[in-house]
This record gives structure tokens, sequence and C-alpha cells, in this order.
């Protein structure tokens, strides 16, 4: 049957994408990768066989990211050299949907996302912001009207994402609750959840540099989870996430702040996040221009500053908890970026 081949075929190129995913870690195997072509062929098997086969979808995001660390891996995957970026782009967002609860999938996903889309092009956070996927309608769908009980709901990258953010936010502050009660969360490994979050928060700060889908995550709904990780996220051990925490929701405040706004075809968003929750986020980010240990972390909220100060609003605030004589103190600071 149909199914019984699928199935062998799977098996077989699970075995063949093993072997692919120990010579990746190698250098000196990858002009092999670059020359053979094979790039090329796991990313047709990645957006053309079924989804469904997690062993083998997992290899190949873990030969993906490790290739997609160097600029010929990328190139490969979905940029110049490849056949058809934006179909790679989009099986990857389905990717991260489809296992929207397995750690170790969403981790190399988002990775490999993250490093596609963090050059100066647009061009693939576009890709990634419009890619489509289906899933089932929920009663928060039925009761705003967006879908009927039973049917089908339709999202871009930008929800999926967001979507992502939320479902592993509200499990990191399980974590911390309960560890605060010396209890554990069933199902819900703390170090998994953290990581799987610094990778989400990576690919929001960097699709976030292209003016829509940066417009389209600060007035999406679930974006303030952000400001719920700046708030709750604490600890060395969690430095990276802080960091791309506040990288990004830097990043979503470079474009305006206010009430209502238009997308690019004119549609109606809602609010950005910054307008209702931009006090609570600098009263976040204040004292960290002081304590923090970490001049990239000093860096960051210094952009983010710099963006706040835009809006009159804002600038009002930072004058209230007397950000700008920190600002002062800041220009001795050692580091010259600062």
């Amino acid at each position: 049957t149909d199914a019984k081949v699928e199935k062998q075929v799977a098996q077989l190129l699970v075995q063949i994408t093993g072997t692919l995913r120990n010579l990746s870690s190698d250098r000196k195997h990858l002009k092999q990768f670059w020359n053979s072509g094979v790039v090329h062929t796991l990313c047709d098997v990645l957006h053309t066989f079924p989804i469904k086969h997690s062993e083998l979808m997992l290899n190949i995001v873990r030969i993906l990211s490790k290739l997609s660390l160097h600029s010929s891996g990328r190139s490969r995957i979905a940029g110049e050299e490849c056949k058809d970026p934006r179909a790679v782009l989009h099986a990857l967002v389905r990717l991260c949907h489809f296992y929207s609860d397995h750690n170790a999938m969403l981790v190399r996903t988002c990775f490999v996302l993250g490093n596609l889309t963090s050059g100066e092009s647009d061009t693939n956070r576009l890709h990634v912001a419009d890619a489509l996927v289906q899933r089932d309608a929920t009663d928060d769908d039925v009761e705003e009207g967006t879908a009927e009980m039973g049917g089908k709901v339709e999202l871009d990258g930008i929800s999926v994402v967001t979507e992502l953010l939320a479902h592993h936010t509200v499990n990191m502050i399980k974590v911390n609750i309960l560890a605060s009660a010396n209890l554990k969360v069933a199902d819900v490994k703390p170090k998994e959840t953290a990581e799987v979050l610094v990778k989400i928060v990576r690919v929001i700060a960097n699709l976030a540099i292209a003016r829509s889908p940066g417009m389209r995550f600060a007035c999406s709904r679930g974006i303030k989870c952000l400001v719920t990780l700046l708030a709750d996220v604490k600890g060395e051990e969690h430095d990276e996430l802080q960091l791309n925490v506040i990288s990004a929701i830097s990043n979503l405040s470079f474009y305006v702040i206010g009430g209502i706004h238009t997308d690019e075809q004119g549609g109606r968003q809602g609010s950005h996040f910054m307008s209702e929750e931009g006090e609570k986020v600098i009263d976040l980010m204040v004292p960290m221009l002081l304590e923090s240990q970490h001049e990239e972390c000093v860096l960051e909220v210094c952009r983010a500053f710099a963006n706040f100060s835009r809006v009159q609003a804002l600038r009002q605030y930072m004058t209230t908890v007397r950000a700008g004589e920190i600002f002062v103190v800041l220009l001795e600071h050692s580091n010259r970026e600062v």
C-alpha cells in the first residue's frame, strides 16, 4: 500500500539523514555539503514529505541548524542559491506549528529560522511572516467570530510565532511558580522551556527588523508575553533569554506607538503593545542600566530607551523616573558603544 511504502521510505531517509547529521558536525565535510546538492535535497524533503514523520524532520532540522551557521549554508537553504526560499521558510513555520510541544524540534527549527532572518535583506523575514498554516478553531476563535465551532482557522507566520511565545511563556511561569514551592511541573522541563523561548524570541527580534512584520507583531495580542518574561525571568541562567527579550522589545518599539494603526493593505490593527505596557517596561528596564553586569544588556536597554524617547508620553515618563540622570552617568561608561 501507499502508506506502507511511505513508511519504508521514511525509515530509509531517517538512516540517511542520521548519517548526514553526524557528518555536518565536522567542518571538514562542509565543502562536500556545498558542492553535492544535498542541501537542496534536504530542503525538498522538508517541504514535500509528510510532516508527521517526526524523527526524519528532526534529523533534517538538526542538519540545517549546523549548516545555517555558515553563509554558504544559508544561501543554499533559503538564499540566492536556493530554488524556492519561500517554500522552505513556509515549511519551517509549519513545522513549528505542528510540533509546538516538541522542544527538541522547536529549538532547532527556530534556531534555523533565526539564522535565516538575521541578514540585511527583509525578503526572508517577509516570507516567514506571510507563511500560512491551518489549525482547529478554539472556543476563543468562535467567541471572536473568526471561525465556527468545528471549523478551521488560518494563521500567518506572525500568529504562529506569537502563539508559540504565549504557550511557552505560560509553561515558564508554571515552572517558576511551582519551583518557588519546591514542586515540579509534569511534562515541563525548565531548562528546555527556557531554551525554546530563547530561540522563539530571537525569531521575533529578527522579524521585527522589517517594518510590516514589526508592526504586525507589535499590535498582536500575544506579544505582551515579552513584558511578562521581562518581569519574571531572572538569574544568570536566563541571561540570554533576558537579552533577547530586551532586543525584541527594542526592535518592536522602533515603529510608531499610539492608538489604532493601519497595515500596508489599509486594514485596521490593534494598539501597539507599548501604548499600554510602556510605563511598565520602562520601570523594569531602568534598574538594568545600573545593576546589570553585562555590557551587552546595558547597550540593548540604551537602544530601547532611544526608541522610547521618540514618543512624547514615554519621554515624559522617562523624566518622571529620572532615566535622563542615569544616562548622564552612563556617559562615563568604559564601553564606547554604550
